[in-house]
Order: structure tokens, then C-alpha cells, then sequence
């Protein structure tokens, strides 16, 4: 990589972010965006006064070493051996296309007042945690859990999606009475289809279905093909890219998984899975873009 600065070293959880600001435009005709440029996440470590040390240093290279370990070559101080696993370097150009298909994947409506509310199941307990929220701001509505295992949940739970979500509502204080188990569905129409039939709504009513915020926009378009009538509202957890990348998994699944599901919204319509959505030019280049980079881990031939 060229000269660039060491803006930021931060503590989150059990890691610790280098976030890096690309200097290359201060010494050169070519133009580079301003702000951070990409940051290293490395895991299992904390924030040593070594690693803070290195907030506003001004690196030349970084070599990342067989053993997991990296080696960061300074231009203003000696060289630092980083005992700890990289275990995510999202670099700037990346974390710009990525941040495209999250503004066209995570878009939330307002939830209004409504009769149901439909959790889908992930490997993602945060949206359990939201659906919970939504539960006991509005007592009236009745509550379904939904999920049997997907592509990202096999091996990940001993229970049901379902059943583990059905749990956190259970544990957040949503009563028994106004909760409800769908423990087959194993993709979004199924989800939906499934749900419909539990609740028995004939039409008219507003029901929010609360997601992975990536997975909204599949979501809203899923729905009219399996329940046309009600008024269908979408929500997930409120993050940011960045902070719903904020866990063991990091960014990179999260980016595998936005660009595997433009392929199946441009797939599945022709196939009856869900209505037509207009993808504009600028994202799916930025799909392009981000699979050209490795990100296809998630594509309909990959599952």
C-alpha cells in the first residue's frame, strides 16, 4: 500500500479497529477521496497502550504474515509486530460500494400501529431483540416467530430459528398469550406464506415484518407475492453498516450477503418468488464491483 495515517485506533469488544485515512492526494496529482480509507479489525486483543501508540503514525507498509500476525512498517517510528489475528481489512474503495448496496437494501418504514408483527428468523438475535422492542411499545398486536433453518442458520442453533427468536421475545416480556411459533419455513416466501396462515388475515390489515436490515428491500418486494392484501410494513434493527458489522462475523458476510441477494432480486421474479424492483445502474455496478473483489460467496450457484 502507499504512505497513509493512522487516524483512529479504537476498543470494540473483544477487538480492536486501526482506522486508516489514505494520504496518497497530499503527495501526488492523483485525486483520492477524503475521510477514512479502510480500517483493520483485529480480533482477540484489547486496546494495549502498543496498539494506541500507533494513533497518528504514518504507515508506508503492511505485511500480513503467515502466522495471522502483522507486521506495520512506520515512516516515523520503528516497525510494529501486531500479536493479534487481522481478522478484517475493509478498504476504503470496498466500504464505498458496500455502503451503496446497504442505502438500496436498508431501507426501513414506519411501523405505524400495527395488528401483527412477524419476525423472520436469522442468525441475527438482534432483530429478535427489535422485534421485542416493537412488541411492548404496541400491546395489541399479536407476534409470530418464524423459521425453521436457512442457508445461514444449519448448525448454528439447537433449536428452530423460531423456537431461539420465540425465546428472546419470551425472555423480553412478550406475553405467551400474544406469541406464536412458525418452525418450517426455511426462505422469506415461506416466512411469509406460512405466517399468513397462522394469523388467518383476510385483508386490510397493517402488518410489520421485522428483518436483518440488508434484507428488507427482499422483504417488501417477497410479500405482495404471498399476501397482497394487507398493508405490509418493513423494519429491522436502526444500524449503520459499520455498526451492524460490529460483531464476530464481521463486514465481509455482510457484503457477501447484499451482493448474493441483488442477484436473486434480479433472479426471482421471473421465477414468481417476489414482485419487480428497479435496481439502479449505480449499484448493481457497485455489485460488480465488490463480486470482481472477491464478495460472491452468496450467489445463487453458491446457495
Amino acid at each position: 500500500m502507499h504512505d497513509a495515517d493512522i487516524v483512529g485506533v479504537r476498543a470494540d469488544g473483544d477487538a480492536v479497529v486501526l482506522e486508516i485515512n489514505d494520504e496518497w492526494s497530499a503527495f501526488s496529482d492523483e485525486s483520492s477521496d477524503s475521510g477514512i480509507a479502510g480500517a483493520i479489525r483485529l480480533g482477540a486483543t484489547t486496546l494495549t497502550d502498543g496498539l494506541a501508540a500507533l494513533e497518528g503514525g504514518w504507515i508506508s507498509d503492511i505485511e500480513f504474515r503467515a502466522d495471522g500476525r502483522l507486521h506495520i512498517v512506520m515512516c516515523d517510528r520503528e516497525a510494529v509486530v501486531v500479536d493479534a489475528p487481522c481478522v478484517e481489512w475493509i478498504p476504503g474503495e470496498i466500504r464505498r460500494h458496500a455502503e451503496m448496496l446497504w442505502a438500496f437494501h436498508a431501507r426501513s418504514d414506519e411501523v405505524g400501529e400495527p395488528a401483527a408483527i412477524v419476525c423472520l428468523g436469522s442468525y441475527d438475535l438482534r432483530v429478535a431483540h427489535r422485534a421485542a422492542d416493537l412488541a411492548l411499545a404496541h400491546p395489541a398486536a399479536r407476534v409470530v416467530a418464524t423459521g425453521a433453518h436457512g442457508n445461514w442458520t444449519r448448525g448454528l442453533f439447537e433449536a428452530t430459528e423460531a423456537e431461539v427468536f420465540g425465546k428472546v421475545l419470551a425472555e423480553r416480556g412478550v406475553p405467551q398469550d400474544r406469541l406464536m411459533l412458525e418452525t418450517r419455513a426455511t426462505n422469506i416466501g415461506e416466512n411469509i406464506a406460512f405466517s399468513r396462515d397462522i394469523l388467518g388475515f383476510t385483508g386490510g390489515e397493517a402488518v410489520v415484518f421485522v428483518t436483518k436490515p440488508q434484507t428488507q428491500t427482499r422483504v417488501r418486494a417477497t410479500v405482495p407475492v404471498h399476501w397482497p392484501l394487507i398493508q405490509a410494513r418493513i423494519t429491522a434493527p436502526l444500524l449503520t453498516l459499520d455498526d451492524y458489522g460490529q460483531t464476530e462475523r464481521g463486514l465481509a458476510p455482510v457484503i457477501e450477503e447484499m451482493v448474493g441477494d441483488l442477484e436473486r432480486m434480479a433472479a426471482y421474479p421471473a421465477r414468481g418468488f417476489q414482485v419487480p424492483v428497479e435496481i439502479p445502474a449505480q449499484v448493481l455496478a457497485a455489485a460488480e464491483a465488490l463480486k470482481a473483489a472477491g464478495f460472491d460467496g452468496h450467489g445463487l450457484r453458491a446457495g
